[in-house]
């Protein structure tokens, strides 16, 4: 599923009426989208929204709201299959993809091909149709030593999932479960295919087959160059390597530890995630800016089979390093104006500098306002420096000035660079046309 619109109206008193369109030119839905402002702009509300949206618990019963959404060819049979099985009936015509899910006075529709009603009533959302994942932003990270493993299903069926604040205590345990449950798929597997007496081309790709662990290993090896992830033999220990040293969990910084958790989290049922909305809070935190360029780029890859996303991702940040990775993403840029909540959709930032995304999105001059003006009037003085030889000398005393603080290098003293080129270009001219000139009168 992938929504491609969200039209919300009277929530609560404290969010304010919100209109989102997700759409490409195309008409199809980003796969990745990304909200993005200071503190106050209703960023995690939107998120905690979208999660409400398709759990039934929001709103007044004022409240209305149309959201639609898409569906891949395989999902949408399985949820023909959902609804036919719903209402007991085969006679339905059904859109290839878009349906509607409204409410209105706190009743949900389900609509299909030119808004047909396909469903009506609240039960609509307790039925394993929609899924949406929330990962949280979480700062606790402890952790709790394991005495024994449970058997935990760790792929079952789920409709929709937050992250609690026992995960990051929990984690320990989630990752020997996955081991567990990756074991037993495998001794279940190989019984069935002996019993079925399989060719040898089956058994091979029962151990080539990438399991739960090789997924989460492999995302966290791509991430931090260096460092993998591995399990220790028969013991109940998941350990970290870097070059000869080994440690534990208890041992990574917490920016590692985030990268752990979250992706542990969102990877423990991926079965079920395909298809499935994820929410992302803050994915930065405790972070080094390095890590935040390439953290978009991990999570993407943790839901792309055969270079497609399967399923849609909505992050909330405040970091512009974030959005300077941000190829083929929706960007929103949210700004409170007075009570007013205002609503700017990018294509994305992908290229820019974190202080021209920073200026541009928070409105923040990253410059003393000295500074500042220093720069403007070094500007005023290149576009008049050809003029004469005492503008020039202006300019060339204004750079002076500000390299005394600045490095040479800085973006807006390239012109300074051009200058010189040109400067450099003219004295060519000059020097062939008197060589040429002498050459003549001889």
């Amino acid at each position: 599923m992938k929504i491609c619109t969200i039209d919300i109206e009277n929530y609560s008193d404290k969010i304010p009426n919100i209109k989102l369109n997700f759409l490409k030119e195309d008409e199809t839905p980003y796969d990745t989208i990304i909200f993005i402002g200071e503190n106050g702009t209703f960023k995690t509300s939107i998120l905690n929204l979208i999660f409400s949206i398709f759990n039934g618990g929001y709103g007044k019963k004022e409240c209305t709201s149309i959201v639609t959404f898409m569906l891949e060819k395989e999902e949408n049979e399985n949820f023909k299959k959902e609804i036919v099985n719903y209402i007991n009936s085969e006679n339905l015509e059904f859109c290839l993809e878009k349906y509607s899910l409204t409410k209105e006075g706190g009743r949900y529709k389900l609509l299909g091909h030119n808004n047909r009603l396909l469903l009506e009533g609240h039960d609509i959302l307790s039925r394993d149709m929609f899924k949406v994942i929330f990962s949280e932003a979480l700062s606790n990270f402890e952790n709790q030593r394991i005495d024994h493993t449970t058997n935990q299903t760790i792929d079952k069926s789920m409709k929709s999932r937050k992250t609690s604040n026992s995960l990051a205590k929990e984690i320990k345990q989630l990752l020997v479960d996955i081991n567990i449950q990756d074991n037993q798929e495998i001794a279940q597997e190989v019984d069935d295919a002996t019993k079925n007496k399989a060719s040898e081309d089956i058994f091979y790709k029962i151990s080539k087959k990438e399991r739960r662990f090789s997924r989460f290993s492999k995302a966290f090896n791509n991430f931090f160059e260096g460092k993998e992830i591995t399990k220790t033999g028969n013991s109940l220990d998941i350990i970290f390597k870097e070059g000869d040293k080994v440690f534990g969990i208890d041992e990574l910084s917490s920016g590692e530890k985030q990268i752990v958790f979250r992706g542990s989290f969102l990877l423990k049922d991926k079965n079920v995630e395909k298809g499935s909305v994820i929410l992302i809070d803050e994915p930065e935190i405790s972070m080094h800016p390095n890590w935040q360029i390439k953290i978009l780029t991990f999570f993407r890859e943790i839901f792309t089979e055969n270079n497609k996303q399967k399923s849609q991702i909505f992050i909330a940040t405040h970091s512009p390093y974030i959005l300077q990775n941000s190829r083929d993403c929706c960007v929103i840029v949210l700004k409170k104006i007075g009570e007013q909540l205002e609503i700017e959709r990018k294509n994305g930032f992908y290229g820019w500098t974190p202080d021209q995304i920073t200026e541009k999105v928070f409105g923040l001059q990253l410059r003393p306002k000295e500074v500042i003006a220093k720069l403007s009037y070094f500007k005023e003085l290149l576009k008049e420096s050809y003029e004469s030889k005492d503008k020039e000398k202006k300019f060339l005393e204004a750079y002076k000035d500000l390299i005394s603080f600045l490095k040479d290098d800085d973006y807006e003293l390239i012109s300074k660079n051009i200058f010189d080129l040109n400067q450099k270009i003219n004295k060519e001219i000059d020097e062939k046309n008197q060589k040429r000139s002498s050459t003549q009168h001889y």
